[in-house]
């Protein structure tokens, strides 16, 4: 048989995991969801924060190229002529740190140096128009932004200090990364130059280019910022995640913890093992020596507890669950009882109640016939006790599956007698072996006279059709002073014993049958 108590763990655990599944499934949908709106979110933000830069950067160079417009028509002339001019016009323009006069690749007018030795400009530009370095010539050491504006072959070059552009490369979120691109050289929003290609970030990473000059804006975010903006921007989606999280658990732990259809819980049960078999021993007729059991079923539900028989056989009767159970419960016995069958009184038999149901089904046959090949041999024998809950009709196929049980050793037992409609009925028509009588006739028999005389003419009934007799519901000791006087073969109550599992009943059958009653007992 299988363990009930681990059945019962393993049913908590799938029922805890159920509700763990439910609880998690709105995080495990939705924070991905979440992950993805976060994500676009800052994409969204990286775009519009490069084209502020671009707007911004863009005014800047817009500004300063109209100052070199101006400064376009000094090309050409001497530069001891022009270079007052040419610094006067340089200081007038809000961004321009220094400006320089070109012919060819030739710088041959400076504001800072005036007409020093013709020298080469500081860097190429990108599309000949825009550059980033750090200067050696204007202001050696300082990072510059420069812009070129040409005039056929003659050029005026203006240097923009980084700072002025650094400073917008911040101006966004805290979290984010924004540089300016030019060419292969990039510039941070700290006024550092690097020289490469830009490593892009992993989040919301946006390339803008500007539609007039030849650089790009790139803004991004690390993944450990991309998470903070998660929890501060999407908090209202992530709490109802969370609340959805919680609702549906609690729902599935209701739902779970509630009793599902009856039939549905008696399957599961089944397989789970959760139906024991407990024992309740009978002993002889001078209660002197045990003699054999009557086996019942308890459920050991994993969540109601034990729920006792009359609660579940009833509805087991009334549908295909009642064979299952019972085959089910024959070979937990068999398991149990087969390694200490040698240790059992002699003789000893097992009783086991069936129905109808149990005589037309070819598979319970099948299972009596393997329990008595496993127990036989040890000196056990098997009592089928019909009930009277449900009619049995003495069709030919009942009746050939009773001799076929008889043929193999199995005793017929009529359980209840004296209190259902159909005893006297089944006597003629079946061959019985025992009758047992019911406790309503037993438990009136020390101050009952009327009790008496129907127990005396059950017993009498018996001994003409040579039926052995049991006593069912023994609970007292004048009940069963009464009983050993009239030659019943074996007796069963809570006098001697009530239902217990098998590690129980081995300990009771160690000891003889209990000779006077107990306070305790109930």
């Amino acid at each position: 048989m299988k363990n009930v108590g681990f059945a019962h763990n393993r049913w908590r655990l799938k029922r805890v995991g159920i509700v763990a599944l439910v609880s998690f499934a709105p995080i495990l949908l939705g924070l991905p969801l979440a992950i993805w709106a976060s994500r676009n979110a800052l994409e969204v933000s990286s775009s519009g924060q490069n084209q502020e830069i671009i707007m911004r950067i863009d005014a800047i160079l817009d500004s300063t190229e109209q100052a070199m417009s101006s400064a376009a028509e000094l090309l050409g002339g001497e530069c001891n002529q022009v270079v007052s001019e040419l610094r006067r016009r340089s200081a007038a323009a809000t961004f321009v740190f220094a400006m320089q006069l070109l012919d060819g690749m030739n710088v041959y007018c400076s504001t800072v140096s005036g007409s020093a030795v013709p020298a080469q400009p500081e860097r190429s530009f990108v599309d000949g128009e825009l550059g980033l370095f750090i200067s050696r010539i204007v202001a050696p050491g300082k990072s510059m932004v420069g812009v070129r504006v040409a005039s056929g072959q003659r050029s005026v070059v203006s240097y923009i200090d980084v700072l002025h552009v650094s400073q917008l490369l911040g101006l966004g979120e805290s979290s984010d990364e924004s540089v300016l691109s030019i060419g292969s050289v990039w510039l941070d929003s700290r006024g550092e130059i690097h020289e490469g290609e830009f490593t892009s970030l992993p989040i919301g990473f946006v390339t803008t280019n500007s539609g007039r000059y030849p650089y790009s804006i790139k803004t991004g975010f690390a993944t450990d910022a991309a998470w903070a903006y998660l929890w501060s921007r999407f908090w209202p989606l992530l709490a109802l995640i969370v609340c959805l999280g919680v609702v549906g658990g609690y729902g599935a732990y209701r739902f779970l913890t509630q009793a599902r259809s009856f039939r549905a819980e008696l399957q599961r049960g089944l397989r789970n093992g959760e139906l024991v078999a407990y024992y309740q021993p009978l002993t002889s007729g001078d209660a002197k020596s045990w003699a054999g059991v009557e086996v019942l079923v308890r459920w050991q539900h994993p969540l109601e507890g034990m729920i006792p028989p009359d609660v579940f056989i009833p509805f087991m009767e009334r549908t295909e669950l009642i064979v299952p159970m019972t085959t089910y419960l024959l070979g937990c016995v068999a398991d149990e009882l087969a390694p200490v069958a040698d240790k059992l009184p002699k003789p000893f038999h097992v009783g086991i109640n069936i129905s109808a149901a149990h005589l037309v089904d070819s598979r319970f046959y099948d299972y009596c016939r393997r329990f008595l090949v496993r127990l036989s041999p040890s000196g056990v024998s098997l009592f089928l006790e019909l009930t009277e809950r449900e009619e049995i009709v003495a069709t030919d196929e009942i009746l050939e599956r009773l001799r076929q049980f008889r043929e193999i050793g199995v005793h017929l037992a009529l359980d209840d007698f004296g209190v259902g409609y159909c005893n006297l009925k089944y006597l003629m028509e079946f061959q019985m072996d025992v009758l047992k009588i019911d406790r309503a006739f037993v438990s009136g028999v020390p101050t009952n006279k009327s009790a008496r005389h129907i127990l005396d003419s059950i017993v009498d009934l018996a001994d003409r059709l040579k039926l052995d007799t049991v006593a069912e519901g023994i609970e007292t000791q004048s009940e069963v002073d009464y009983l050993k006087t009239k030659g019943i073969n074996l007796l069963q109550g809570y006098f001697f014993a009530q239902p217990v599992q098998i590690q129980d009943l081995l300990v009771a059958l160690a000891d003889p049958p209990p000779s006077v009653e107990k306070s305790s007992r109930i």
